[in-house]
């Protein structure tokens, strides 16, 4: 559940670098 939490916020950045099809810099 801890991670799950964690995930949920680096989703949002995830989100937006997903999109350029990069990694997370």
């Amino acid at each position: 559940i801890n991670a799950a939490s964690n995930i949920t916020a680096f989703n949002i950045d995830t989100t937006s670098v997903s999109v350029n099809g990069t990694e997370i810099t």
